[in-house]
């Protein structure tokens, strides 16, 4: 499992540190606004929460979107 403090920075052979923690927390905090293919990927990369989120998402879409439609029957 991929998981890092906020405050985390991975330091590259570079030499170009890139804050880890803060990109994850912000990533899963905005999760309701990815595509699927993109929470697809964060799973792939061993992200729990991706992937119950992504488990979900494409549950709904199977399921359909929103209440059946009305029918008046007077």
């Amino acid at each position: 499992m991929l998981d890092a403090a906020p405050s985390h920075v991975e330091r590259l052979d570079d030499g170009t540190e890139v804050k880890l923690g803060v990109f994850l927390s912000n990533t899963k905090s905005r999760r309701a606004k990815l595509s699927a293919d993109k929470l697809q990927v964060l799973a792939d990369l061993g992200l729990k929460w991706a992937v119950a989120w992504h488990r979900a998402t494409v549950d709904l879409t199977m399921a359909g979107s929103g209440p059946p439609p009305f029918t008046a029957t007077w």
